[in-house]
């Protein structure tokens, strides 16, 4: 009776997390490298990852788009030396990024170039998280 209970504990583990890894590992092509520049609009400084919104010129079509970037948890975020007030809105920011899979404008963070010059290193989500 207690196998099947863990056995039944560990399926329902598996199914819940993987939607969750999913998104956060399986939507970024882990292969690919993007160099974006643009403006910050916010920064969510929040659990379980934070995430910077800044607005992007396409080229193609010279116009806005605002794009997401996944990073890690504040607590982590902070190890790479980030806080709530790194980027404010209206900051120039360079990112460089893995982006979606599907093609939409978002992107997990792999680091920053601030305005004054700084080039930091972002957490990336932990699938614990």
């Amino acid at each position: 009776m207690k196998l099947k209970v863990l056995g039944f504990a560990a399926i329902a583990a598996v199914a819940f997390a993987a939607p969750t890894l999913a998104q956060r590992y399986l939507a970024y092509d882990q292969a690919k490298l993007v160099t974006v520049t643009g403006t910050v609009v916010g920064l969510d400084w929040m659990n379980p990852n934070s995430e910077l919104f800044v607005r992007v010129k396409d080229v193609a079509t010279g116009r806005d788009e605002q794009w997401v970037f996944l990073m890690g948890a504040p607590t982590r975020s902070n190890e790479y030396g980030w806080n709530a007030d790194s980027l404010k809105p209206g900051d120039p920011v360079t990112l460089m990024m893995h982006p979606a899979k599907d093609g939409s404008q978002r992107g997990q963070m792999v680091n920053a170039t601030l305005p004054d010059g700084r080039k930091m290193e972002a957490s990336q989500p932990n699938p614990a998280e």
